[in-house]
């Protein structure tokens, strides 16, 4: 059956009339979300490894941590997590609904972990393959079933948004980028609904708002973004239905997300939080509803003429409301966090990959990035700060201003964000996709007016592909292994160690196994027993793969400035004494060292991670950490260990324990030097000794602290590094050998050895 489309376009040619088969359209859609799908699963060989499911590390090991304890206590959720900023705690400043969504799906198919970790590794995935339909919705709304196609394609294969949706990511950015697509979309639907269908309409945008907020902790961003685009645009619209239908719309949000902020309590931020979902984003819905009920109230004491009268009575109502907000102080004082992070004005900012401009010419100061412009569109990328031109061009024609206000506005927005931020190019990815779309028509009805249709498609066509091929070289070098995965070949080797992202997480897994267990992982009130420093930024991947508390994570400076702090400052320490006084303020029984290009000398950390803890000229034997675990060999460090690439036969991981570590008393001739030494073999089977010094005292005695015990040498333990000796302690005319218990190494108990 053919049918004909009229009015779906209203460019600078006037309605484009086209003439489409439903059928074949929809397989092309189809074929599109195939392709998203296929392009996003690319790396199932770094994910699918003999039989585990090696889920991303960063952000999205917290979503995996806090969804996974909804999946094994559904349907509770939870709000307050003790293995945050320990030995505090702290409110998860993650919105509910993402990880409990993805727990309450995963439950649908089992309750084993195996079945967990195999849903949570293709949320992402499906979330990006489904944002395809509101992409192609929005282009057809636009300019017809083409520029719906052209961008449903473009959608696909961007990788501004592949990167960020990929399989095994379990970060929110796939389900953000579908409901912002999904929310401009139904805006888009709503403005130019006839009478009938605004209060439903309005419903359907309310429970997608209402969604986007309790799923993304910067959605009153968005929020305000899209009630400003639909109030511009409704004004030129000026019924009083939609006045009506888009307030309701907005109290039914607010209503929507009011229980969820009661039952989270009060976020770090405070009760009116920008950062996180808290009452300030019920109080935004309702300050919008005022406005939208304003406009229909005063509409009904007297009808508006022409738009701009609209404008008038809109300015005021909003400047009542504004202003209003802004003399509640909680409600002042709560918006300058969210706008430092925008502005990138806070400390975490360049430090964070994610908050690096698309364009390296804009980075400053200690900048991570590099130029990500061609990886993410392509050439397309170049186009970007015209991309509000672009959709808003028609409306110096179209009788649908309504519509492409709409579009200018985001288009505005999010390409301002992407350039500051390429965190933002997968959100912007949806609305760039229209719009590029929206110029390839343009270009090939132009070039089709001159020649014929062919001419134009063939024309539009390669010149697209040349646009994009940039871009696709992201894709193609993962194509051939993924093909021979698929087709049953494996690696004859660990390829978990090959990868980076999934060695982090092969470690944080042998943290698990030589730990102790903690309380309080699935036990809401319990309090865990010890935490692990780490890099902050290894934070989340130890909450969820070695579950472990760790007091900072990849939530930076907004959870807990000063942990950070500490952190940061065991680090930079120059003694062991300065680095024990900081693990023991966090309660840390352990510290993770890792291996990167900015390990400085002189540090303790550069001493102990690549010394071993044994004595140097700068530092004597560490003597209140051991080694109790280390990364296998070949196991790769994190890209962002080292960018430029990594050096070769390094160790990019180590665990430490925290002991008081056995007092030697060694009594010798006064000034005699003294020196204890044990050989050591580590997890790995790797040996080296480890050994300390120090001269006697005018009254003979030397006073050496050592960490390891030898009660475990003769079971030759292999989980945990282990003595492979005796002590030896030696003197320049006298040697012994002693033997030196767990119990006195733990407490730190004095042992008395004689040398003469």
């Amino acid at each position: 059956m053919t049918d004909r489309v009229v009015g779906q376009g209203g460019s600078s040619g006037g309605d484009q009339t086209g003439s489409f088969n439903r059928y074949p359209v929809a397989a092309a859609v189809l074929a599109c979300m195939g392709v998203a799908l296929l392009l996003r699963s690319l790396g199932a060989p770094w994910v699918f490894i003999d039989g585990d499911v090696m889920l991303d590390p960063w952000d999205g090991a917290y979503h995996a941590r806090r969804a996974y304890y909804s999946f094994i206590n559904f349907p509770s959720v939870l709000y307050f997590d003790a293995y945050l900023r320990f030995p505090d705690g702290a409110p998860v400043p993650f919105p509910p609904l993402y990880d409990w969504g993805v727990a309450a799906v995963a439950r649908l198919f089992g309750d084993s972990e195996a079945v967990f970790t195999k849903v949570a590794a293709w949320v992402s995935p499906i979330f990006a393959m489904l944002t395809v339909l509101p992409v192609y919705a929005l282009g057809r709304r636009v300019r017809g079933w083409q520029v719906g196609l052209i961008a449903s394609a473009l959608f696909a294969v961007f990788p501004a948004s592949v990167m960020n949706t990929s399989i095994g990511d379990l970060d929110h950015h796939a389900a953000v980028a579908f409901l912002l697509a999904l929310l401009i979309a139904c805006g888009a639907a709503l403005l130019e609904a006839d009478v009938e269908s605004h209060i439903r309409r309005s419903l359907l945008l309310a429970m997608v708002r209402a969604a986007l907020v309790l799923s993304w902790t910067g959605s009153l961003l968005y929020v305000a973004v899209g009630e400003a685009a639909l109030l511009l645009g409704g004004l030129f619209v000026g019924r009083k239905q939609l006045f009506l239908s888009q307030s309701l719309g907005l109290g039914v949000s607010a209503l929507a997300i009011a229980p969820w902020v009661y039952a989270a309590g009060s976020p770090i931020g405070g009760p009116f939080s920008s950062t996180e979902m808290s009452w300030l984003h019920v109080t935004a819905l309702l300050a919008a509803a005022s406005v939208w009920a304003g406009l229909w109230w005063w509409q009904q004491q007297s009808e508006a003429g022409a738009p701009v009268d609209q404008f008038k009575r809109a300015g005021v109502l909003v400047a009542i409301v504004g202003i209003g907000g802004l003399l509640i102080p909680p409600v002042r004082n709560a918006i300058t966090p969210g706008i430092a992070f925008v502005a990138k004005a806070d400390t975490w900012a360049p430090l964070n990959a994610e908050q690096a401009p698309l364009f390296a010419w804009m980075q400053s100061g200690p900048a991570v990035g590099a130029d990500f412009s061609l990886t993410m569109f392509g050439v397309f990328s170049l186009a970007i700060p015209l991309l509000p031109i672009i959709v808003a061009w028609p409306l110096l024609r179209s009788e649908r201003r309504a519509l492409h206000i709409v579009l200018f506005c985001w288009a505005v927005v999010l390409s301002v964000l992407a350039l500051m931020q390429i965190r933002f190019c997968n959100d912007l990815a949806p609305v760039a996709s229209v719009g590029f779309a929206l110029a390839i028509d343009r270009a090939r009805t132009f070039i089709a007016s001159k020649s014929n249709g062919v001419v134009g498609v063939a024309v539009a066509g390669v010149g697209s592909l040349a646009l994009l091929w940039p871009a696709l070289q992201v894709h193609t070098p993962r194509m051939p292994l993924f093909s021979a995965y698929m087709s049953g070949e494996r690696p004859n080797f660990d390829a978990s160690l090959y990868n980076g992202d999934s060695a982090l997480v092969r470690f944080a897994e042998l943290i698990r196994e030589v730990t102790p267990e903690t309380s309080g992982y699935f036990e809401a009130g319990a309090e865990p027993e010890y935490s692990v420093m780490s890099l902050p930024s290894h934070g989340h991947v130890i909450h969820y793969a070695a579950r472990r508390p760790t007091p900072a994570n990849n939530f930076g400076p907004y959870l807990d400035a000063e942990k950070v702090e500490v952190v940061n400052a065991a680090y930079n320490a120059s003694s062991e004494a300065k680095v024990v006084e900081l693990l023991d303020s966090v309660r840390a029984r352990y510290w993770m060292t890792s291996e990167a290009f900015w390990l400085r000398e002189g540090t303790f950390i550069h001493f102990l991670h690549r010394g071993d803890g044994a004595q140097q000229s700068s530092f004597n034997g560490a003597q209140s950490l051991r080694l109790v675990a280390e990364s296998l060999p070949g196991t790769r460090p994190t890209f962002a260990s080292f960018p430029g690439g990594a050096p070769e036969r390094i160790t990019p991981y180590k665990l430490w324990e925290r002991v008081e570590g056995a007092l030697l008393l060694v009594q010798a001739k006064a000034g005699d030097r003294v020196r204890v030494e044990l050989d050591v073999v580590t997890n790995t089977g790797r040996q080296f000794r480890y050994a300390a010094a120090t001269r006697a005292d005018a009254r003979g005695v030397a006073r050496l602290r050592v960490p390891y015990s030898t009660e475990n040498r003769a079971q030759g333990k292999g989980a945990i590094t282990h003595a492979a000796s005796l002590y030896t302690v030696a003197s320049a005319s006298h040697r012994v050998s002693i033997a030196v218990g767990e119990p006195q190494v733990l407490k730190g108990a004095t042992l008395f050895v004689e040398l003469k």
